[in-house]
């Protein structure tokens, strides 16, 4: 899904992904984008998108679709077992995006019925 040419700028767009299986979208230049996440998050920097700050109200439903697909593509490629590590947030992204997917209604994630330690 390509970037409407009135939206291109300096900024890249990233996931960021964190330990409870939620992920948000970021948009910064290069040198902040480290300031983006925490230490414990996973940030995937969205190849071939640059925008430019502040993004359009219009145009935040557009970055979101691309982020989830990106993420959902990084997600389903992966030989990596560990995920770099990050194994337990892909999981827990993977029991939501399980959950919330279909045509019906969509409830939330309970965590206690299904992560038992």
């Amino acid at each position: 899904m390509p970037v409407p040419r009135h939206l291109r700028g300096d900024s890249l767009a990233a996931i960021i992904l964190d330990s409870y299986g939620n992920w948000n979208t970021a948009v910064a230049f290069k040198k902040s984008m480290k300031q983006q996440a925490r230490h414990d998050e996973l940030c995937l920097i969205i190849p071939g998108v640059k925008l430019r700050e502040p993004v359009p109200w219009g145009a935040i439903p557009i970055l979101i679709n691309i982020a989830r697909f990106y993420l959902d593509w990084w997600v389903d490629t992966r030989n990596d077992p560990d995920f770099g590590g990050f194994a337990e947030h892909v999981t827990m992204y993977k029991l939501r995006r399980s959950e919330n997917s279909g045509s019906g209604p969509r409830y939330p994630l309970h965590l206690p019925e299904i992560a038992f330690t």
